[in-house]
C-alpha cells in the first residue's frame, strides 16, 4: 500500500504539535503494515482556509495514483475551512479512487 501523510499546524509555535502528528501518522502506518512514501509527506503552516497549495499538491498527486490512501490525524489538521472544505477535499480524494483515513 502506498501512503501519503498529510500534518498542518496553523503558527511555528505548534511545531511540537507538528512533530506529534508526524510519529502519530507513522505508528499507525507501521501498525497496519503500510509503506509511507517519503516523497508524499505532506506538511505545512498555515492558517488560511479552504485548500492550501501544499493541500492542492497532495491532492494533484492523488489524481496522478501516485499513492492508495492518504492518512490525516483527525478531520481538524485537513484544512481549517470547516466541513465544506473537508468534504470537498475528501470527495476529490475519492473521485481520484484513493483512499483516506483519520
Amino acid at each position: 500500500m502506498r501512503v501519503a501523510t498529510f500534518a498542518r499546524i496553523s503558527t511555528k509555535a505548534e511545531t511540537p504539535i507538528l512533530v506529534n502528528q508526524r510519529e502519530t501518522l507513522r505508528r499507525y502506518v507501521e501498525r497496519l503494515g503500510w509503506d509511507i512514501q517519503s516523497r508524499h509527506v505532506y506538511e505545512e503552516i498555515r492558517t488560511s482556509k479552504g485548500v492550501t497549495p501544499v493541500l492542492e499538491k497532495m491532492l494533484r498527486a492523488a489524481e496522478r495514483k501516485e499513492f492508495d490512501v492518504v492518512v490525516f490525524t483527525v478531520p481538524s489538521r485537513m484544512t481549517r475551512g470547516g466541513i465544506y472544505y473537508a468534504f470537498a477535499v475528501l470527495h476529490r480524494l475519492e473521485e481520484a479512487g484513493v483512499g483516506w483515513r483519520f
